[in-house]
C-alpha cells in the first residue's frame, strides 16, 4: 500500500527547521492542526511526496499509516 503512486502530500503541510545541530523538523498541518516532531529520514519523504516520486523501500508500512491519519 505504500508503493502506490498516487500518493501526494497535504498542500496545508508546513515544516519547520528547529536547531541545526539535532536535525529536527516540526511538522504543522494548517488545516487539521496536527503538530509533530519529525526526522530529516521524514522531511524527505516529504519532499519525494511533493516531487510526486516513489518512497523509498525502506519506508515503514507504519509510519506512512501514522501521517495518513494524522492528515500530512
Amino acid at each position: 500500500m505504500v508503493k502506490e503512486n498516487n500518493i501526494q502530500a497535504s498542500c496545508y503541510n508546513v515544516i519547520i527547521k528547529l536547531s541545526e545541530e539535532d536535525e529536527e523538523y516540526l511538522l504543522f498541518n494548517g488545516c487539521s492542526g496536527d503538530v509533530d516532531i519529525i526526522s530529516k529520514d521524514i522531511v524527505e519523504i516529504f519532499e519525494v511526496l511533493e516531487g510526486c516520486g516513489r518512497l523509498p523501500e525502506s519506508f515503514k508500512e507504519e509510519m506512512f499509516q501514522k501521517l495518513l491519519r494524522r492528515g500530512y
